[in-house]
């Protein structure tokens, strides 16, 4: 049998989320609604998942994920739950061959009914 992959949600996210991570992998969550880790949480966290599921607050930055690049198990996704990426360096992703998502589109409609 093969280990679950290790998932990481650096904060507190919708709650059906969770049974849908759960049911994928073995899930370390920041459970606290509105606490932010800080980097050094993050950093101390982060190495040793396969999945990273982050907010747009979160500093995903070249150090995080090269430390999470050279851990095992080896980060393989940063998913995003935010429209934009600016708190990502895609170019160290990239070339550490981290897939990156987000959310594109989220937001339209609840733009189009304020419009």
């Amino acid at each position: 049998m093969t280990e679950q992959p290790k998932i990481l949600v650096t904060q507190k996210v919708p709650d059906p989320a969770y049974p849908l991570l759960e049911a994928i992998g073995d899930v370390e969550a920041n459970m606290e609604e509105g606490v932010i880790w800080p980097y050094e949480e993050l950093l101390r966290r982060g190495p040793g998942h396969d999945y990273i599921y982050s907010l747009l607050t979160d500093n995903i930055d070249a150090s995080f994920l090269e430390a999470c690049a050279a851990s095992t198990p080896r980060l393989q996704l940063v998913a995003n739950m935010a429209v934009g990426y600016n708190n990502i360096d895609v170019e160290a992703a990239t070339r550490l061959g981290i897939a990156v998502s987000n959310t594109p589109g989220v937001l339209s409609d609840t733009t189009a009914d304020l419009a």
